[in-house]
């Protein structure tokens, strides 16, 4: 099992596409009290641009990194926080964005579906 699967299972996180970085975790203080960050990142090559509704082809590209801090529940009584990459695309058939979208947390919302 992989570092990033173990890291999943102990989250209780089921999409396999967030992948955690080298430096995975780190102890920050947010909101005055003492927390723990996971880095990670989230990407796949979708099937269509959900804007205009084109298959996957060469005029889909990577366009960066959206980042969405994600709140998790709690570890060790501490608060726990996701530092989410999410993979940006480009559609040069629309013109227009979108963000990779995980089945964690729903869309628009920083807050876990485990944590609600």
């Amino acid at each position: 099992m992989s570092l990033s699967n173990s890291i999943l299972k102990s989250l209780n996180l089921k999409d396999i596409n967030i992948k955690f970085y080298d430096n995975f975790i780190s102890e920050v203080t947010i909101k005055d009290k003492r927390s723990l960050v996971y880095h990670a990142y989230l990407s796949y090559i979708p099937d269509y641009c959900p804007k205009c509704g084109t298959l996957m082809d060469n005029n889909i590209v990577k366009h960066g990194f959206k980042l969405s801090k994600i709140k998790l529940p709690s570890v060790s009584k501490l608060n726990t926080y996701l530092f989410l990459d999410k993979q940006r695309y480009k559609c040069r058939h629309c013109n227009k964005t979108f963000t990779c979208i995980t089945n964690e947390v729903n869309y628009s919302c920083f807050i876990s579906n485990n944590t609600k």
